[in-house]
């Protein structure tokens, strides 16, 4: 092998394969038109050659095929004739490689640090590779004890995706997700088996998120933060993970890999809407440079959307759900209003008590027989005609990754990205909830104080208002130390964020423009339309708003080595050792409502030693397919935090390679979710109410209700285990995956409400303030008066979830071009909980509850075909019914099954009409939900329906363009 090749070999960022005595052969070939990845992809299973790419590479790239009886060298030559990539070959090497620079393209065979795509499958490739779930090393990610999944970077543009969470919320193992206007901080989530915020870790490049600041109430790290155009590809874990990862890895992983190699600047543009709004606008700009020693990317990202309001939408725009076997939601707060009698007799000169405000009334000149034919009755409205579907938004992001061997064993790296991020949630107008309107009031007729409910429509540009700005910057160096390798690096992460509420009514204000004698600056409350000028109106208004100031810090530093221990007769023991040291803190600042953290208590300390191993016991017959091979794995971590002390996790693992196409595993692993900063030292709050006391024969007495957090948290626990297999026939094109998983959580993090402690005084006493039992108390067997209940997060309760996963993936060529097709599907079998003391556990799955409803089974089908220059993909996503609930009781109704289909069609431009400008362009027009299946009833959250499963935004159309120069 001559230096200068070898040299290439070590330090760039392609992919190598074997020559084989086949390539000297001829046989027939029939690999149709379409993309070079699907060629070279067929080119392998026809040939028994393996070959191997980066598939970031040639993954715009198209070719003509190869029909006929010929060499492998030709068909291959064929394949690659007009792409821009041709092959390198040095004795037994070769790579593909763009415009045969050996130098730029083909090295990084060696590298073992970056994983490559290619040879028979994107799963296979001539070095080991990194997966989610290990820092171990594998021949191919499904070696692995725990299943994962990956989306590759071809499947989320097929998706038609604009953001991480869209893909996530997709997955079957995702239970539900919650839709971005209901969400803390309108971010979004991913929550696996529906265990809960805060339960799946989210990582960049295999590194922990931190808590975004607007959402760590909720204690998760919002995925709109990542801009689409940097990533590679989505790792999906779903096995508990914290042996390997440490927090919050209860209910799986979900790694976010970015793209560190950009073969050719590209741009994308993309534009979308749905019925009557929610348009979306996204434009994006990648580009990337590399050198024998040196490689480089940036990515930016702009992404815009409208607001979708409520009117357009026919579960928002009428709430009177009684069409649907629901209650009327619709609000008696109207425009025009409604007037009643402080005493509840009827209403001078009339019938009854209440009437409405006749429609069309200005509100000047009125007698009670104005009223006469609206006596008894009362206007309705609904108060969701202005609530955000789906929330304004604004993103520009930027992500920016180097890597540059200053050594031939030690490379520096660095990466940067960076958010900023604007949301905008349109509100209901202000709204006037039976106030009292003296006689004094010069449009009041009635000569009497009268109640009205009136809504204040003039004000219907109220919202909610989110903006936030983050940066997450890491650096770092790797490298080799004879058979090892090792692997330092820092991470920073800063996150502002602010949430302003907008401006409540002043309650003087509006009592004093009620009782104002002067019509100038009385507010008229009997008219149909604002109340007065836009000046009165709109000095009902609190000055001040209410703005949440929050911040989100952490740094961190981790490290590892990782190589052979011994040999052993089936092969050689592979370690890992490591430490991490992290520092994270938070200030979340309400004083509106006197939410805040002192700031002498927002931050904590933790460290961890981690470990992991790799034991073959049996080495397998290699001729056989490693038939035989049987492999025990096992990680342990040890972390500990300032605040609460320390958790040790274990995992173990086993994989036996049955039969050359029959892979059996097995794993078994603890794991723990830290309490948040915020569940631990919110400052304590109050305000008085009014409960009802069950120890004291129902009695309802006023009570100061105290909450705030809870220094006394220890962590949330679990257990996991999985069982599967992989079932892969040698040279052929199918792929069976299937696993059984349960996941036991123990003391979970519970916010009790009063009435639920009151109910179970006994387990809760030290919650409870109560005055000293009088003399009549104790002859009745009563305890004290109640006086002060303590509602605070709480280590309580248990859950426990079950199921099967399953996935087929296969794919044919034929004369019309390749076909593929991916089945997934979750069934939960079961989803039981015990959050109250002494009551029976309670099985969810099926059943529509405010948390997050578990449907019984999630399945989704995608089948692709890709005859030439055209593609065409077919997305179908199933979700099973459910019974309905009103506040988490049955109430009769069930949500039917649900079907949605998503399609997109592709246009290769150059491969359709040539043309320089149109080479490495594509085309697609794509539709979300194509049938237009409308969200059905449920009652669940008492909004029409269940934001957890439905998507309220219905079809969604979209148009994209991307160009590589």
């Amino acid at each position: 092998m001559n230096r200068a090749f070898a040299a290439a070999l070590a330090t760039s960022t392609c992919v190598v394969a074997l020559a084989t005595p086949a390539a000297a052969q001829t046989r027939e070939y029939n690999i149709p038109a379409g993309s070079l990845k699907s060629a070279l992809d067929t080119y392998v299973r026809q040939s028994g050659r393996q070959i191997v790419y980066r598939a970031d590479q040639v993954r715009s790239a198209r070719s003509h095929g190869a029909r006929g009886k010929q060499s492998a060298e030709a068909a291959l030559a064929a394949i690659l004739a007009g792409s821009g990539f041709t092959t390198r070959v040095d004795g037994n090497l070769v790579a593909i490689v763009r415009g045969g620079n050996a130098e730029a393209a083909s090295s990084a065979a060696s590298r073992k640090d970056v994983p490559a795509a290619g040879a028979a499958t994107e799963a296979e490739n001539a070095g080991d590779i990194i997966v989610t779930g290990s820092r171990l090393k594998r021949t191919r990610p499904d070696d692995g004890a725990s299943p994962v999944t990956t989306i590759s970077r071809e499947k989320i543009d097929r998706a038609g995706a604009t953001g991480v969470g869209e893909i996530t919320r997709n997955l079957t193992a995702t239970s539900f997700t919650t839709d971005e206007e209901f969400q803390q901080g309108a971010g979004q989530a991913v929550q696996l088996r529906g265990l809960g915020l805060g339960s799946t870790l989210v990582l960049i490049n295999g590194r922990r998120t931190v808590t975004s600041a607007l959402t760590n109430s909720n204690n998760f790290f919002d995925l709109n933060t990542i801009p689409l155009a940097a990533v590679e590809r989505i790792e999906l874990l779903s096995d508990s993970a914290s042996a390997v990862y440490g927090a919050d890895a209860t209910g799986g992983v979900v790694n976010v890999v970015l793209s560190r190699a950009v073969e050719r600047p590209t741009l994308d543009f993309y534009y979308g809407g749905a019925d009557g709004g929610a348009t979306e606008k996204r434009a994006s700009f990648s580009m990337g440079t590399s050198g024998p020693d040196f490689r480089a990317s940036l990515a930016l990202d702009y992404f815009k959307r409208e607001n979708l309001p409520g009117r357009e939408r026919d579960l928002f725009a009428n709430r009177d759900y009684r069409r649907f076997g629901g209650r009327d939601q619709s609000s008696l707060i109207a425009n025009p209003g409604n007037i009643c009698t402080v005493s509840g007799a009827n209403l001078p000169g009339l019938s009854a008590p209440c009437a409405a405000v006749p429609a069309g009334s200005i509100g000047i000149g009125l007698t009670p027989a104005s009223f006469a034919a609206t006596a008894g009755q009362q206007n309705r409205t609904s108060s969701y005609n202005n609530l955000s579907v789906v929330p304004e938004s604004e993103r520009k992001s930027a992500v920016g990754l180097l890597e540059w061997d200053v050594a031939s064993d030690v490379t520096l790296f660095a990466e940067m990205m960076y958010s900023d991020r604007r949301d905008r949630s349109s509100q209901p107008p202000p709204q006037l909830s039976n106030v009292t309107v003296p006689a004094s009031n010069p449009f009041n007729p009635f000569g009497v104080a009268v109640t009205a409910n009136f809504l204040l429509a003039s004000l219907s540009d109220q919202s909610i208002d989110f903006s936030s700005e983050s940066l997450r910057l890491v650096t770092g160096a790797r490298g080799k130390l004879g058979a090892w390798d090792w692997e330092l690096a820092g991470l920073r992460f800063r996150d502002r964020g602010n949430q302003d509420y907008g401006q409540l009514l002043d309650g003087a204000a509006v009592n004093a423009a009620l009782a104002s004698a002067s019509p100038e600056m009385a507010l008229n409350v009997f008219q149909d339309g604002p109340g007065g000028s836009d000046a009165l109106v709109r000095s009902l208004l609190n000055p001040t708003p209410r703005l949440l100031i929050a911040r989100s810090k952490a740094d961190q530093i981790d490290g590892f080595v990782r190589g052979p221990l011994l040999d052993l007769p089936a092969g050689a023991v592979q370690a890992v050792i490591g430490g991490e040291w992290r520092r994270e803190s938070v200030n979340y600042d309400f004083s509106a409502i006197n939410y805040s953290i002192p700031s002498d208590r927002n931050g904590r300390e933790s460290h961890a030693a981690f470990a992991e191993i790799q034991i073959p016991l049996l080495a397998g017959d290699a001729s056989k397919g490693d038939a035989g091979r049987l492999t025990l794995s096992s990680a342990g971590r040890y972390d500990h935090y300032s605040d609460f002390g320390g958790t040790w996790n274990p995992q173990v693992g086993i994989v036996w390679q049955a039969t050359p196409y029959l892979m059996l595993r097995g794993s078994y692993g603890t794991a723990f979710q830290a309490p948040s900063l915020y569940n631990l030292y919110l400052a304590e709050t109050s305000f008085s109410t009014q409960t009802v006391d069950p120890s004291r024969n129902n009695q309802t007495v006023p009570i100061l209700s105290r909450g705030g957090g809870n220094p006394n948290l220890k962590p949330q626990t679990a257990e996991s285990w999985t069982i599967g297999f992989v079932l892969a026939p040698q040279r052929s094109n199918l792929r069976v995956r299937g696993s059984f998983w349960q996941i036991v959580q123990e003391d979970r993090f519970q916010r009790l409400a009063a009435p639920v402690i009151l109910a179970n005084e006994s387990s809760f006493s030290d919650y409870i303030v109560r005055d000293a039992p009088t003399p009549a108390d104790i002859a009745a067997g009563l305890p004290g008066v109640l006086r002060e209940v303590r509602s605070v997060t709480l280590n309580f309760g248990r859950l426990k979830t079950n199921g099967f996963d399953a996935d087929v993936a296969m794919s044919w060529d034929t004369d019309l071009g390749r076909l593929s097709a991916d089945v997934a599907g979750t069934l939960v079998t079961t989803y039981r909980t015990a959050d109250v003391p002494g009551g029976a556990p309670v099985d969810r799955v099926g059943i529509a509850n405010t948390n997050g409803t578990i449907p019984r089974f999630k399945a989704t089908a995608t089948g692709v075909w890709d005859p030439g220059p055209f593609g065409l993909t077919v997305t179908g996503r199933y979700i099973s019914g459910y019974d309905d609930t009103t506040a988490d009781i049955r109430n009769g109704l069930r949500v039917p099954s649900q079907i949605f289909v998503d399609a997109q069609v592709s246009v290769h431009l150059g491969e359709l009409i040539g043309g320089s400008w149109a080479e490495n362009s594509e085309l697609r027009f794509g539709a979300k939900n194509l049938f237009n299946r409308t969200p059905d009833y449920s009652g669940v959250w008492g909004i029409g329906y269940d934001p957890s499963i439905a998507d309220l935004r219905e079809r969604f159309l979209y148009v994209g363009l991307s160009k590589a120069f």
